[in-house]
């Protein structure tokens, strides 16, 4: 028996992952490779038009990239953007310096008073790790960790009881691109 393929629309994709036949990240590979040199679209317009909520759109994001299969121009637009937006109107709020350089690595915002570092919510851990790291510096300062994406309340709670054993605060934010 031979197996038969025939060329889906978008739409179909679109379809076929509202039924829960295809995951997140096939529907974002799909859209990737039958748009790879399109103009690159914000991660809201992306969202919108596949229906796809932006925790999953930025999980896909991570999965897709790891996996060596998101266009560079995506990744340069939408996938790194992200957290320097988040960065730039942090320190637009508090002041402070960007990427301030330690002999261990750059440190996303340093305040008078505090040290930043920003991720999605996913990497939280890894963020948790690098302010402790950072803190060796500047002992003086807060150690804090700011965190952008959706986040069930449950999620947050077990996070802020984790840092916080620690002597970190954890912020959240939910990104608008």
């Amino acid at each position: 028996m031979t197996e038969q393929h025939y060329r889906i629309t978008l739409d179909e994709a679109i379809a076929h992952y509202q039924a829960g036949w295809i995951t997140t990240t096939e529907l974002l590979g799909f859209y990737f490779k039958i748009f790879p040199n399109f103009p690159v679209k914000s991660q809201k317009e992306i969202c919108q038009e596949l229906g796809i909520k932006k925790s999953a759109f930025y999980a896909a994001i991570i999965k897709l990239d790891s996996a060596g299969l998101l266009p560079d121009s995506y990744k340069r637009d939408i996938y790194e953007n992200s957290e320097r937006q988040v960065v730039k109107q942090l320190q637009l709020k508090l002041g402070g310096e960007t990427e301030v350089v330690t002999t261990i690595g750059r440190i996303d915002l340093l305040t008078d008073t505090e040290i930043i570092e920003v991720k999605q919510i996913s990497d939280w851990k890894a963020a948790l790790g690098q302010v402790l790291t950072y803190s060796a510096f500047f002992p003086e300062h807060t150690k804090r960790i700011h965190l952008f994406g959706d986040c069930t309340p449950e999620k947050q709670e077990v996070i802020c009881s984790t840092v916080s054993s620690f002597g970190v605060v954890a912020t959240f934010e939910e990104v608008e691109s």
